[in-house]
């Protein structure tokens, strides 16, 4: 198989903005390290350019799909923040985040399975007393979902807790298409879900993903 067939396809808008036409364009690099590049141009110069370095090279259609998912998302991402009043924006106006849009290549643990289930946008571990991994990610629970995190441990509990301090594992869907608690027995994790576009069983995908 030609190294040629595992390219990710790109993506080209093209907007007007103020009487002036600009044109995106996101695409994959293999060299000299593997990267997506979102460029904007207007008149036939580049006015803008965010790199994102990818973990490795693309090489096989399982990673193809993956890196063509992130491309899109990126290139989503420019799109909107082109449409701005504040076009063309700093480096620190585009930032995919540290946990939300995460490419994962090979995934090593249960938080990166989940990861990798389309559609997932963050993914936050807490342990089986329902503790968080940071300060700051337990206040920014607190602040996106109150009334859960007033019940966190009777949600917790909907996985039985046996005396070794492991839960049962499951999935349960905590708010409709967008909420989920994942018990992998050792430890639990919220997984907060967008839309796709498309319907999608997160029960079953996040099921799938830590069997």
């Amino acid at each position: 198989m030609a190294q040629a067939d595992f390219i990710p396809a790109g993506r080209t808008t093209r907007i007007n903005k103020g009487g002036k036409d600009f044109t995106l364009q996101t695409e994959y690099a293999s060299r000299p390290n593997p990267r997506l590049t979102t460029s904007v141009f207007t008149q036939g110069q580049v006015i803008y350019k965010i790199e994102n370095e990818l973990p490795g090279a693309v090489d096989s259609f399982e990673l193809k799909e993956k890196v063509e998912r992130l491309l899109q998302r990126q290139h989503a991402q420019a799109l909107e923040i082109a449409r701005k009043d504040n076009f063309p924006p700093s480096n620190k106006d585009f930032d995919l985040g540290e946990n939300e849009d995460t490419l994962v290549l090979h995934p090593r643990n249960d938080r990166e399975k989940l990861q990798c289930v389309d559609g997932v946008q963050y993914v936050v571990r807490v342990d089986n007393d329902g503790n968080f991994e940071s300060p700051k990610l337990s206040d920014a629970f607190r602040r996106n979902f109150t009334p859960i995190f007033k019940h966190l441990n009777e949600i917790l509990d909907i996985f039985a807790q046996f005396p070794n301090g492991n839960r049962e594992r499951g999935v349960y869907e905590v708010e409709v298409d967008r909420l989920y608690l994942v018990s992998t027995g050792k430890e639990c994790y919220f997984v907060l879900t967008k839309p796709t576009g498309r319907i999608v069983d997160y029960s079953r995908e996040l099921e799938l993903a830590i069997s």
